[in-house]
């Protein structure tokens, strides 16, 4: 079999075949996130699911990188748009619908904690989204400077997810909860 023979099969080429595995591997991440036990403490929850999340791209590098592909940027962002202007398929584009509404569901496995947190009193309140996208943005960064051998670089000998990369990851999630919380750093 050529090396382009599984294109054939995605009418939109290289983006939709990797908008099918994005797929996949969100649902592998949700799955990762929410596997049991889950804190009920809902700031150690945070914490917890935050720590899941950074280990699952830490261990799944190149599944990681396909997840966040600049290559689906632009057909995920606008797959409604490039449709109806006859740039993709329908096939094409019920396939970045659906990696759409999978990627929102991980978000949403993220943001549900923290308005748990909200309501139980103990984080600040806010837009829950919001926070959510402080959340996503600190452990998507932790995971990528983790796979580029950035952050803890030397500490990757025992591992990709090492208990020093484990503990730096905890702290940063820590200290995010520290602005988070209710008797934490005023807003400005």
């Amino acid at each position: 079999m050529s090396s382009a023979a599984p294109y054939r099969h995605f009418a939109h080429g290289l983006p939709e075949l990797l908008a099918w595995i994005a797929e996949e591997g969100f649902g592998e991440l949700i799955v990762e996130m929410e596997r049991t036990p889950v804190e009920s403490d809902p700031r150690v929850r945070i914490v917890e699911i935050g720590l899941r999340y950074v280990g699952f791209g830490v261990q799944n590098p190149d599944l990681y990188r396909v997840l966040f592909s600049h290559r689906l940027a632009r057909p995920l962002e606008f797959y409604d748009e490039t449709f109806q202007a006859g740039e993709i398929p329908h096939s094409s584009s019920q396939a970045y619908a659906q990696l759409a509404a999978i990627k929102m569901t991980a978000f949403e496995v993220l943001v549900t904690p923290i308005a748990d947190a909200q309501t139980a009193g103990v984080v600040r309140e806010g837009d829950p989204e919001d926070f959510g996208l402080a959340l996503a943005a600190m452990v998507h960064g932790l995971v990528g400077e983790f796979i580029d051998e950035g952050l803890g670089g030397r500490q990757s000998r025992d591992g990709a997810w090492s208990e020093a990369r484990r503990e730096m990851a905890e702290g940063m999630l820590e200290l995010l909860l520290t602005g988070l919380a209710i008797d934490g750093p005023p807003r400005r």
